[in-house]
Protein backbone atom coordinates (compact mmCIF):
# COMPACT_ATOMS: atom_id res chain seq x y z
CA UNK A 1 0.00 0.00 0.00
CA UNK A 2 1.35 3.45 -0.88
CA UNK A 3 0.71 6.43 1.35
CA UNK A 4 0.94 9.86 -0.21
CA UNK A 5 2.50 12.44 2.05
CA UNK A 6 2.49 16.15 1.40
CA UNK A 7 5.41 18.36 2.40
CA UNK A 8 4.78 21.58 4.29
CA UNK A 9 6.98 24.58 3.51
CA UNK A 10 7.23 27.80 5.44
CA UNK A 11 8.85 31.11 4.63
CA UNK A 12 9.95 34.06 6.71
CA UNK A 13 9.43 36.43 3.83
CA UNK A 14 11.73 38.77 1.95
CA UNK A 15 12.69 40.64 5.11
CA UNK A 16 14.53 37.61 6.55
CA UNK A 17 18.27 38.18 6.71
CA UNK A 18 21.04 35.87 7.85
CA UNK A 19 24.80 36.48 8.07
CA UNK A 20 27.84 35.12 9.87
CA UNK A 21 28.83 36.72 13.14
CA UNK A 22 31.80 39.11 12.87
CA UNK A 23 35.14 37.58 13.92
CA UNK A 24 35.96 37.84 17.62
CA UNK A 25 38.97 39.83 18.75
CA UNK A 26 40.92 42.95 17.86
CA UNK A 27 40.21 43.99 14.27
CA UNK A 28 42.83 46.01 12.39
CA UNK A 29 41.71 48.08 9.41
CA UNK A 30 44.29 49.18 6.87
CA UNK A 31 44.49 50.59 3.36
CA UNK A 32 46.71 49.39 0.51
CA UNK A 33 47.00 51.80 -2.42
CA UNK A 34 48.45 49.24 -4.83
CA UNK A 35 49.95 45.79 -4.69
CA UNK A 36 53.63 45.26 -5.49
CA UNK A 37 54.30 43.62 -8.81
CA UNK A 38 56.35 40.47 -9.12
CA UNK A 39 59.36 40.23 -11.41
CA UNK A 40 57.26 38.26 -13.89
CA UNK A 41 54.42 40.79 -13.86
CA UNK A 42 56.88 43.67 -14.33
CA UNK A 43 58.49 41.93 -17.31
CA UNK A 44 55.13 41.12 -18.90
CA UNK A 45 53.97 44.74 -18.56
CA UNK A 46 57.11 45.97 -20.30
CA UNK A 47 56.58 43.41 -23.05
CA UNK A 48 53.01 44.61 -23.57
CA UNK A 49 54.25 48.18 -23.97
CA UNK A 50 56.78 47.05 -26.56
CA UNK A 51 54.09 45.18 -28.47
CA UNK A 52 51.82 48.22 -28.25
CA UNK A 53 54.58 50.39 -29.75
CA UNK A 54 55.26 47.80 -32.49
CA UNK A 55 58.70 47.06 -31.07
CA UNK A 56 60.33 43.65 -30.93
CA UNK A 57 60.17 41.62 -27.74
CA UNK A 58 63.28 39.63 -26.90
CA UNK A 59 63.08 36.34 -25.08
CA UNK A 60 64.21 36.81 -21.44
CA UNK A 61 67.63 35.65 -20.36
CA UNK A 62 67.73 32.37 -18.47
CA UNK A 63 69.03 34.08 -15.33
CA UNK A 64 66.06 36.47 -15.43
CA UNK A 65 63.57 33.61 -15.78
CA UNK A 66 65.35 31.73 -13.01
CA UNK A 67 65.01 34.79 -10.76
CA UNK A 68 61.28 34.91 -11.54
CA UNK A 69 60.85 31.22 -10.70
CA UNK A 70 62.66 31.61 -7.37
CA UNK A 71 61.01 34.86 -6.28
CA UNK A 72 59.22 34.66 -2.93
CA UNK A 73 55.56 35.61 -2.96
CA UNK A 74 54.79 38.98 -1.34
CA UNK A 75 52.64 39.15 1.79
CA UNK A 76 51.60 41.35 4.71
CA UNK A 77 52.76 40.55 8.24
CA UNK A 78 51.12 41.90 11.41
CA UNK A 79 53.31 41.62 14.51
CA UNK A 80 51.46 41.90 17.83
CA UNK A 81 53.40 42.62 21.03
CA UNK A 82 52.51 43.07 24.69
CA UNK A 83 53.34 46.13 26.77
CA UNK A 84 56.76 44.64 27.59
CA UNK A 85 57.68 44.40 23.92
CA UNK A 86 57.32 40.61 23.77
CA UNK A 87 55.92 39.35 20.46
CA UNK A 88 52.79 37.29 21.19
CA UNK A 89 51.47 36.62 17.68
CA UNK A 90 52.28 37.05 14.00
CA UNK A 91 49.50 37.13 11.42
CA UNK A 92 50.25 36.65 7.72
CA UNK A 93 47.91 38.00 5.07
CA UNK A 94 47.93 38.32 1.30
CA UNK A 95 48.25 41.75 -0.27
CA UNK A 96 45.03 43.17 -1.66
CA UNK A 97 44.46 46.77 -2.81
CA UNK A 98 41.89 48.91 -1.04
CA UNK A 99 40.49 48.81 2.50
CA UNK A 100 41.21 45.54 4.30
CA UNK A 101 40.63 44.09 7.76
CA UNK A 102 42.32 41.37 9.74
CA UNK A 103 41.30 40.14 13.21
CA UNK A 104 43.50 38.80 15.99
CA UNK A 105 41.48 36.42 18.18
CA UNK A 106 43.38 37.45 21.36
CA UNK A 107 45.21 34.13 21.56
CA UNK A 108 48.84 33.11 21.49
CA UNK A 109 50.26 31.23 18.52
CA UNK A 110 49.49 27.55 18.11
CA UNK A 111 52.22 25.13 19.23
CA UNK A 112 51.15 22.13 17.15
CA UNK A 113 53.62 20.81 14.54
CA UNK A 114 53.87 22.41 11.12
CA UNK A 115 54.25 19.60 8.59
CA UNK A 116 53.56 21.45 5.33
CA UNK A 117 52.93 24.91 3.92
CA UNK A 118 49.23 24.06 3.65
CA UNK A 119 48.81 23.55 7.41
CA UNK A 120 46.19 25.89 8.83
CA UNK A 121 47.39 28.64 11.16
CA UNK A 122 45.50 27.74 14.34
CA UNK A 123 45.39 29.62 17.64
CA UNK A 124 46.74 28.79 21.05
CA UNK A 125 45.58 29.75 24.55
CA UNK A 126 44.05 33.18 25.36
CA UNK A 127 46.36 36.06 26.29
CA UNK A 128 46.18 38.27 29.34
CA UNK A 129 43.95 41.34 29.16
CA UNK A 130 45.98 44.52 28.91
CA UNK A 131 47.78 46.84 26.51
CA UNK A 132 49.15 45.56 23.22
CA UNK A 133 50.52 47.05 20.02
CA UNK A 134 50.52 46.02 16.38
CA UNK A 135 53.07 46.75 13.67
CA UNK A 136 52.48 46.21 9.95
CA UNK A 137 55.19 44.87 7.64
CA UNK A 138 55.32 44.01 3.97
CA UNK A 139 57.51 41.26 2.55
CA UNK A 140 58.64 41.57 -1.06
CA UNK A 141 60.77 38.70 -2.35
CA UNK A 142 61.74 37.85 1.24
CA UNK A 143 62.72 41.44 2.14
CA UNK A 144 60.62 42.46 5.16
CA UNK A 145 59.94 46.19 5.54
CA UNK A 146 57.99 47.95 8.28
CA UNK A 147 55.30 50.23 6.86
CA UNK A 148 53.18 51.18 9.88
CA UNK A 149 53.00 51.15 13.67
CA UNK A 150 53.26 50.54 16.43
CA UNK A 151 49.57 51.20 17.05
CA UNK A 152 48.55 50.54 20.65
CA UNK A 153 45.24 49.12 21.82
CA UNK A 154 43.80 47.55 24.96
CA UNK A 155 42.03 44.25 25.54
CA UNK A 156 39.53 43.84 28.36
CA UNK A 157 37.73 40.98 30.08
CA UNK A 158 33.96 40.86 29.54
CA UNK A 159 33.37 39.81 33.17
CA UNK A 160 30.78 37.24 32.14
CA UNK A 161 32.58 34.12 33.43
CA UNK A 162 30.82 31.97 36.04
CA UNK A 163 33.98 30.66 37.72
CA UNK A 164 36.58 33.22 36.70
CA UNK A 165 40.13 32.70 37.95
CA UNK A 166 41.02 34.98 40.84
CA UNK A 167 44.65 35.12 39.64
CA UNK A 168 44.36 35.41 35.87
CA UNK A 169 48.12 35.85 35.44
CA UNK A 170 48.74 32.51 37.14
CA UNK A 171 46.10 30.87 34.96
CA UNK A 172 47.66 32.21 31.75
CA UNK A 173 51.12 31.15 32.96
CA UNK A 174 49.83 27.60 33.49
CA UNK A 175 48.20 27.62 30.05
CA UNK A 176 51.51 28.69 28.49
CA UNK A 177 53.35 25.88 30.29
CA UNK A 178 50.86 23.37 28.90
CA UNK A 179 51.25 24.89 25.42
CA UNK A 180 55.03 24.52 25.64
CA UNK A 181 54.64 20.92 26.80
CA UNK A 182 52.34 20.36 23.83
CA UNK A 183 54.96 21.78 21.46
CA UNK A 184 57.62 19.44 22.82
CA UNK A 185 55.45 16.31 23.06
CA UNK A 186 53.94 16.74 19.60
CA UNK A 187 57.40 17.36 18.17
CA UNK A 188 58.86 14.31 19.92
CA UNK A 189 55.98 12.13 18.79
CA UNK A 190 56.41 13.13 15.15
CA UNK A 191 60.19 12.69 15.42
CA UNK A 192 59.73 9.20 16.84
CA UNK A 193 57.28 8.29 14.09
CA UNK A 194 59.70 9.58 11.44
CA UNK A 195 62.49 7.57 13.07
CA UNK A 196 60.36 4.43 12.97
CA UNK A 197 59.87 4.86 9.21
CA UNK A 198 63.53 5.68 8.71
CA UNK A 199 64.90 2.69 10.63
CA UNK A 200 62.80 0.34 8.51
CA UNK A 201 64.41 1.85 5.41
CA UNK A 202 67.90 1.64 6.95
CA UNK A 203 67.41 -2.01 7.86
CA UNK A 204 66.30 -2.76 4.31
CA UNK A 205 69.35 -0.93 2.91
CA UNK A 206 71.71 -2.81 5.25
CA UNK A 207 70.29 -6.10 4.00
CA UNK A 208 71.29 -5.02 0.50
CA UNK A 209 74.85 -4.05 1.48
CA UNK A 210 77.28 -6.91 0.69
CA UNK A 211 80.07 -5.72 3.00
CA UNK A 212 77.87 -4.79 5.97
CA UNK A 213 78.95 -6.62 9.18
CA UNK A 214 76.42 -8.12 11.58
CA UNK A 215 77.13 -5.30 14.04
CA UNK A 216 75.56 -2.84 11.60
CA UNK A 217 72.25 -4.72 11.63
CA UNK A 218 72.45 -5.15 15.41
CA UNK A 219 72.74 -1.39 15.90
CA UNK A 220 69.84 -0.69 13.53
CA UNK A 221 67.59 -3.20 15.30
CA UNK A 222 68.55 -1.76 18.70
CA UNK A 223 67.61 1.76 17.59
CA UNK A 224 64.31 0.46 16.25
CA UNK A 225 63.49 -1.37 19.50
CA UNK A 226 64.37 1.61 21.71
CA UNK A 227 62.26 3.90 19.53
CA UNK A 228 59.32 1.50 19.76
CA UNK A 229 59.65 1.59 23.56
CA UNK A 230 59.55 5.40 23.42
CA UNK A 231 56.39 5.34 21.28
CA UNK A 232 54.88 2.83 23.72
CA UNK A 233 55.23 5.19 26.70
CA UNK A 234 54.81 8.43 24.76
CA UNK A 235 51.73 7.63 22.71
CA UNK A 236 50.16 4.17 22.85
CA UNK A 237 50.64 0.57 23.90
CA UNK A 238 49.75 -0.94 20.54
CA UNK A 239 49.83 -4.52 21.82
CA UNK A 240 47.07 -3.91 24.36
CA UNK A 241 45.04 -1.30 22.47
CA UNK A 242 44.86 -3.45 19.32
CA UNK A 243 43.27 -6.19 21.43
CA UNK A 244 40.76 -3.82 23.08
CA UNK A 245 42.45 -4.11 26.47
CA UNK A 246 42.74 -1.18 28.90
CA UNK A 247 46.05 0.66 28.71
CA UNK A 248 48.08 2.72 31.16
CA UNK A 249 47.85 6.50 30.48
CA UNK A 250 50.66 7.72 28.27
CA UNK A 251 52.24 11.18 28.15
CA UNK A 252 50.07 11.98 25.14
CA UNK A 253 46.91 10.84 26.98
CA UNK A 254 47.72 13.16 29.90
CA UNK A 255 48.45 16.05 27.54
CA UNK A 256 45.10 15.59 25.79
CA UNK A 257 43.33 15.56 29.14
CA UNK A 258 45.00 18.86 30.00
CA UNK A 259 44.34 20.49 26.63
CA UNK A 260 40.62 19.66 26.59
CA UNK A 261 40.28 20.80 30.19
CA UNK A 262 41.78 24.27 29.81
CA UNK A 263 41.19 25.18 26.16
CA UNK A 264 37.79 26.88 26.48
CA UNK A 265 37.77 27.96 30.10
CA UNK A 266 38.85 31.02 32.06
CA UNK A 267 38.74 29.17 35.36
CA UNK A 268 41.83 28.52 37.42
CA UNK A 269 43.53 25.15 36.82
CA UNK A 270 42.26 22.48 39.17
CA UNK A 271 44.50 20.50 41.50
CA UNK A 272 43.94 17.45 39.29
CA UNK A 273 45.09 19.37 36.21
CA UNK A 274 48.20 20.58 37.99
CA UNK A 275 48.99 17.01 39.10
CA UNK A 276 48.42 15.69 35.58
CA UNK A 277 50.87 18.28 34.27
CA UNK A 278 53.45 17.32 36.89
CA UNK A 279 53.22 13.59 36.10
CA UNK A 280 53.29 14.21 32.35
CA UNK A 281 56.47 16.29 32.56
CA UNK A 282 58.19 13.76 34.82
CA UNK A 283 57.38 10.91 32.43
CA UNK A 284 58.23 12.91 29.31
CA UNK A 285 61.66 14.22 30.32
CA UNK A 286 63.58 10.89 30.18
CA UNK A 287 61.76 9.87 26.98
CA UNK A 288 62.83 13.09 25.28
CA UNK A 289 66.44 12.62 26.41
CA UNK A 290 66.43 9.06 25.08
CA UNK A 291 64.94 10.15 21.74
CA UNK A 292 67.53 12.92 21.36
CA UNK A 293 70.32 10.42 21.92
CA UNK A 294 68.89 8.07 19.31
CA UNK A 295 68.55 10.84 16.72
CA UNK A 296 71.63 12.94 17.42
CA UNK A 297 74.15 10.23 18.34
CA UNK A 298 73.12 6.65 17.56
CA UNK A 299 71.41 7.33 14.23
CA UNK A 300 74.26 9.53 12.98
CA UNK A 301 76.82 6.87 13.95
CA UNK A 302 74.80 4.19 12.18
CA UNK A 303 74.52 6.26 9.00
CA UNK A 304 78.25 6.99 9.09
CA UNK A 305 78.96 3.26 9.36
CA UNK A 306 76.56 2.54 6.50
CA UNK A 307 78.41 5.05 4.34
CA UNK A 308 81.73 3.46 5.30
CA UNK A 309 80.54 0.07 4.08
CA UNK A 310 79.01 1.45 0.87
CA UNK A 311 75.32 1.06 1.73
CA UNK A 312 72.79 2.40 -0.79
CA UNK A 313 71.69 5.98 -0.22
CA UNK A 314 68.87 6.45 2.29
CA UNK A 315 66.76 9.59 2.94
CA UNK A 316 68.48 12.29 4.99
CA UNK A 317 71.98 10.96 4.37
CA UNK A 318 74.47 12.89 2.25
CA UNK A 319 76.49 10.32 0.27
CA UNK A 320 80.26 10.24 0.15
CA UNK A 321 82.05 9.64 -3.11
CA UNK A 322 85.23 7.78 -3.94
CA UNK A 323 86.02 8.87 -7.47
CA UNK A 324 89.00 6.55 -7.79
Amino acid sequence: MFVKRSATFSSLGNSYFKADNPPFGATFTYYIKETPKSKKETRQEKEKELVKDNKSVEYPAWDDLRAEDREEKSYMLFVISDDQGNVVRKLKEGIKPGINRITWDLRYADTNPVKSVTDKNESGVPVMPGKYSVEMFISIDGDLTKISGPQTFETKVLNNATLAAEDRAAMVAFHKKVAELNRAVEGALNSARDLKTKTDVLIYAIKRTPEAPNSLMDNALRIKKENEDILHHLYQDRTLSSRNEPTYPTVYNRLNELAWGIWATTSAPTTTQQNVYKVATEEFEPLLAQLKRLLEVDLKNLEADMERYGAPWTPGRVPGWNKE
